[in-house]
Formats: structure tokens, C-alpha cells, sequence
């Protein structure tokens, strides 16, 4: 028998499902247990991330027809739920779990080409072949929820909240339009699998295009598409993130600049500089971006960025 929801998690009387400010956002997250939630909020639309896993959940919605709609859900999800729709949510295992409840600015605001009106229910993978950014949100929030329990707030995870919500409504948005995805997700998986193999090696745009399946002069647009960055500047991060993890587990930055594809130490040292900022505006850079998810740090920063890198690609 399921849980009757608890009266704050209504949305007649649920604090969460007040309304925000008109271009801010309300975040409720954590490591949520079993337990049923309902909301029909006729002046904010919601979006419930499932960053884990291990998520099992049973989505219960209203068409505008007015049928009702069933779903399971396990694994990572996105659901964006428009205002004045009526939905229930019933948890079946303690997982982490992110509800927003979006200002009515906000969703107007990303929906940069034709406002979202419907009922979206999205792996994470979907959004990612887009944007790969948001598969660095997933796993930002993910991390951030196991430390809380939900309902709980958390300044790093508002701040991926909101960028994974701005991210997900303005790919929802294109969708409804037909505006083209990029490449395929197997073409995508294909790629990066192939640059994490060959992080230390030299990897040239023709073998990634062969990878994908595509030809060598569209693939770089199609990759852009579902990435928000060129192929250079993908592998580019892909190196600089495998030499921190190096870094963390003990090695010199020596090993870490040699395993990664880097010439030595100093084109490291030299190349972190560059994508970070250095010198009074990069110090400014910096003390922004900290307000960021680290990896949305990495793309911000690399994307202001142009011309070779250096490093082999």
C-alpha cells in the first residue's frame, strides 16, 4: 500500500510549491526515501531530476486531454512539468532527488524558441547528446544530494540546478521545433569512448568523425551541436580532467602531463593558465566562476577561448 503524501508536499500547502520570485528558482534536494509525492501548481511549472542511478520511481500525470498517464522510471531522469498539471511521483527506494520550482521568467526566459507547454520525460543521456553539459550536471548534483537529506538546500547544487534547468528547457524548447540534435547518442558515445582510450595519444579530427560514422567536413558542426564546444576543446577538457584525476590519486604533474597527451609539465602548467585566466581579470574570472559547478567551470571558461591549443588533439 503507498504512503498517502505527506500535506506539506501538496501543493495547496507546500512551501516548495509557493511562488518564487519571477526570474528566480526555489531547489529542494537531498537523498530522498521511499515516499509519495503530489503537486498541481497553477502558477509554476517544476522540474524533478532523478540524478541517480539507482532511482526507481512511478511518474502519474494528466494529459490536456485530460487521460491519465503512466510511467516507471529508473536510472536518470529529467521531468519538466508545466504549471497546472497535476502529477504524482511515487518513490520506491532512497535515491538522490532534486525538485525545482521554476519562476515563470526563468522558463520564458530559456525557452529561446517556442514555449514548452508540455509534459517531458528525459534520460539523461537524451539531454546530454544536445548539450554534454548537462551529463556534468547530472553527476555534479548526484554528488552534492548523497551529502543532504531531502528535503535539504545546498548553494552548489542550486547553482546546478539551475543551470541544468535553464539547459533542459532551452533543448525541450528546440525539440518541440525540429531544430536538428546533432549526432546520434551511439555516434556520441562512440566519440568520447574513443578519446577517453586515447587521452594520451594524438587524436586528429578525421579519426572521431570515423568513430561517429560521419564524414570528416560535417562532423565538427554535428559535434558542436550536441556538445556546446568543437571537438578540440571537448578533448581538450577530456585531458585536463583525466591529469586531475591523476593529480588526485598521487601522481606528479609530470606523469599526469606525459599520460594525458601533454608534451611535459611546463605545456600543463601553461594550458591550465590559458583556460583558467590569469592576472587580474582571470583572478575575477575565478572568483566568479566559484560560484559554478566545477565542471560548468571548465566549459565557461574554455568556451570564451579560441585558436590552437597546443596540445595535440
Amino acid at each position: 500500500m503507498r504512503p498517502n503524501p505527506r500535506p506539506d508536499e501538496l501543493s495547496d500547502k507546500s512551501s516548495v510549491n509557493s511562488a518564487p520570485p519571477e526570474s528566480g528558482l526555489i531547489v529542494q534536494c537531498g537523498m530522498r526515501e521511499p515516499r509519495d509525492f503530489a503537486a498541481r501548481d497553477k502558477t509554476c511549472a517544476h522540474l524533478l531530476v532523478m540524478p541517480d542511478n539507482s532511482c526507481e520511481a512511478e511518474f502519474v500525470w494528466r494529459a490536456p486531454d485530460g487521460a491519465k498517464k503512466t510511467r516507471w522510471l529508473q536510472e536518470r531522469h529529467a521531468i519538466f512539468i508545466p504549471k497546472n498539471v497535476p502529477c504524482e511521483l511515487h518513490w520506491k527506494k532512497p535515491a538522490a532527488f532534486a525538485h525545482m520550482v521554476l519562476g515563470v521568467a526563468l522558463v520564458a526566459g530559456a525557452a529561446t524558441q517556442r514555449p514548452v507547454i508540455n509534459v517531458h520525460i528525459c534520460r539523461e543521456w537524451e539531454l546530454a547528446a544536445n548539450d554534454l553539459l548537462a551529463h556534468f550536471l547530472f553527476n555534479r548534483i548526484e554528488t552534492l544530494c548523497r551529502d543532504i537529506p531531502f528535503p535539504g538546500a545546498n548553494p552548489d547544487a542550486a547553482a546546478a540546478c539551475r543551470l541544468l534547468a535553464s539547459l533542459t528547457i532551452k533543448i525541450l524548447s528546440a525539440r518541440e521545433t525540429g531544430v536538428s540534435p546533432g549526432l546520434p547518442v551511439p555516434s556520441l558515445k562512440r566519440v568520447e569512448a574513443y578519446v577517453d582510450k586515447n587521452i594520451g595519444e594524438q587524436i586528429r579530427v578525421r579519426d572521431l568523425a570515423r568513430e561517429a560514422g560521419f564524414g570528416a567536413r560535417h562532423f565538427p558542426k554535428l559535434f558542436k551541436i550536441s556538445t556546446g564546444m568543437p571537438p578540440c576543446r571537448f578533448v581538450l577538457l577530456r585531458r585536463l580532467e583525466y591529469a586531475q584525476l591523476l593529480r588526485a590519486s598521487g601522481e606528479t604533474k609530470a606523469a599526469a602531463a606525459a599520460a594525458t597527451g601533454f608534451f611535459d609539465q611546463r605545456h600543463l602548467n601553461n594550458t591550465i593558465q590559458r583556460i583558467c585566466g590569469k592576472g587580474r581579470a582571470g583572478r575575477a574570472d575565478k572568483e566568479k566562476a566559484q560560484k559554478l559547478p566545477t565542471s560548468r567551470q571548465n566549459l565557461q571558461s574554455a568556451r570564451g577561448k579560441s585558436g590552437h591549443t597546443g596540445a595535440t588533439l
